[in-house]
């Protein structure tokens, strides 16, 4: 069997389609939960006047996590 070539994708007006992959915990706003979190999570729980659950704290810090994890993955694999 062949193999087949893949041609490059093309924008609408023709020109060659270049994706440049994001890196999500370099940007601003990754930084910015990172830096705060742990205030946020103060404040939340000084406006409550009660303590968030260990749970909400802990699946936030696991979706960061996550999304650290999948990034990296991903520029691995290219």
């Amino acid at each position: 069997m062949p193999a087949t070539v893949q041609q490059p994708q093309r924008a609408p007006d023709g020109a060659t389609v270049h994706y440049e992959p994001h890196r999500p915990e370099q940007t601003t706003l990754c930084r910015l939960v990172q830096q705060h979190a742990a205030s946020f999570f103060a404040e939340a729980e000084a406006a409550a006047a009660a303590d968030l659950p260990q749970f909400v704290k802990d699946e936030f810090a696991a979706f960061l996590e996550w999304a650290h994890r999948i990034a990296s993955a991903w520029r691995r694999r290219r």
